[in-house]
């Protein structure tokens, strides 16, 4: 069972990525990664959709923010200018284990990795008002050949080397403008 121990970021849904930044900056005095815009295609219960959303993250060595910007008809809508908590993220050793325990507890699978399985790579659940909860693969079982000498808070968004590993998703470094 997973808990706060394995919380890896706290996303917050913004509508403009750059003023979030400046705004949080100034309040948190914190840096962040580049913003990446990236597309992938994902499973959802009314199918398979593609997931276009810009990203960064906080790079100070606590616990990570992530800014989420969706993209106009994208999956992750955004009713006001306010930012707003998206999800918590955590890593757990099985996915589809962890992930079935919180089907059990009423939260259900809103979209997940598109693979063989129930769950590929990442899986996000509803759960109590607006708050998802994303559960991505440890990287003690999914990533430690590639990125042992990596600390697991250094990870980064997790979901989208999913994407990558998987060949199915593509996403842009918008201050370089180069696909990936």
């Amino acid at each position: 069972m997973f808990g706060l121990s394995d919380l890896v970021h706290t996303s917050l849904i913004v509508n403009d990525m750059a003023t979030a930044r400046r705004s949080l900056s100034a309040a948190y005095g914190c840096e962040w990664s580049e913003p990446t815009h990236y597309t992938a295609p994902v499973r959802t219960p009314a199918g398979v959709v593609d997931q276009d959303s810009i990203t960064c993250f906080s790079l100070d060595n606590s616990h990570r923010l992530e800014l989420l910007q969706p993209v106009y008809g994208g999956i992750w809508p955004q009713d006001d200018d306010r930012p707003r908590l998206h999800h918590l993220a955590f890593q757990v050793d099985d996915l589809e284990l962890e992930s079935a325990r919180l089907e059990a507890l009423g939260m259900p699978v809103v979209l997940t990795g598109i693979g063989d399985a129930p769950v590929a790579g990442f899986v996000f659940h509803g759960g109590p008002g607006s708050l998802f909860t994303e559960l991505t693969v440890s990287h003690r079982t999914s990533l430690a050949s590639e990125s042992s000498q990596i600390p697991r808070r250094d990870l980064g968004p997790i979901h989208l080397r999913a994407f990558h590993r998987a060949g199915r998703g593509q996403h842009r470094n918008l201050s370089t403008d180069r696909t990936s």
